[in-house]
């Protein structure tokens, strides 16, 4: 008799636990106003509640699409204005400014700037500004993000033009080209940096394409863009080859002085394994 009750005595508090976390999500999300205004709503919408959780943790992004299905999130402001976005998380600070500033330019949102970066503890948090009529749809930034093996797991709305997101960098990578002795990369022809995953390889060929004038920068980086090592050539080059830093994980080709000197792409090749 005693074993029955302790056991219906956690069943009924993980209901509870589970009900709660459900709810702070939800009033984290709409706001404690909008939540309480349509808590009638809400809780038929979410009345099978095990159905939005991902094992423990609630999964913000199934509430998010729940939540716009039902016309409860509205993205779209009365008027333009400034927006902020929010990001922190407990990974690397480089590699968050990187995935998420990649992400952006993917979805088309270039004209940004940082408002705020700090780090507190074990979190760094980074925050920017754009001038809009809406918010970015965070299911859209998460489907982006999960090509880095990123996600959203947790939101928070302080107001209708100020958004914040919690990113698990856990499984974080860059979502480039890998190269590898079997295959070579041509890089695409744009005026952007060339980012490239060398970590199966040790020596990397590197072959400017001819209407380049290429005054080479090339940057080595970890796992986590710990920067190892900068290899520059103050002179045009055409073709250059580069012994790898045994950690490096990824390698960054630019230019010293424009990004429209390299503008039509490069041959990457790799010479030796590791």
């Amino acid at each position: 008799m005693v074993k029955l009750f302790i056991a219906l005595f956690f069943v009924c508090f993980s209901l509870f636990a589970d009900s709660t976390s459900l709810d702070s999500s939800l009033n984290s999300i709409l706001g404690a106003r909008s939540y309480n205004a349509n808590k009638g709503l809400i809780d038929i919408i979410f009345k099978q509640k095990s159905n939005y959780y991902n094992g423990s943790s609630v999964d913000v992004i199934k509430v998010m699409q729940a939540l716009q299905n039902n016309k409860l999130v509205n993205l779209s402001l009365k008027t333009s204005q400034d927006i902020t976005l929010s990001f922190s998380t407990k990974g690397s600070p480089i590699f968050l400014v990187k995935i998420i500033s990649d992400a952006l330019r993917n979805i088309g949102y270039y004209k940004y700037m940082t408002k705020e970066s700090h780090i507190a503890g074990s979190e760094f948090l980074w925050s920017i500004e754009y001038s809009g009529d809406s918010v970015l749809d965070p299911i859209v930034l998460d489907a982006e993000l999960a090509k880095s093996g990123c996600h959203i797991i947790d939101i928070q709305t302080a107001n209708p033009a100020s958004w914040s997101y919690e990113i698990d960098m856990n499984r974080a990578h860059l979502s480039v080209a890998k190269l590898d002795l079997a295959t070579n990369i041509t890089s695409e022809r744009d005026m952007s940096e060339k980012w490239v995953d060398v970590s199966s390889v040790s020596k990397v060929s590197i072959d400017s394409n001819r209407a380049n004038s290429w005054y080479p920068s090339i940057t080595f980086y970890d796992q986590n863009l710990h920067l190892l090592k900068v290899q520059k050539i103050d002179s045009k080059t055409s073709q250059v080859s580069v012994d790898l830093p045994s950690d490096t994980v990824y390698m960054k080709i630019a230019d010293l002085y424009s990004l429209n000197n390299i503008k039509n792409g490069f041959n990457i090749e790799a010479q030796a394994s590791r």
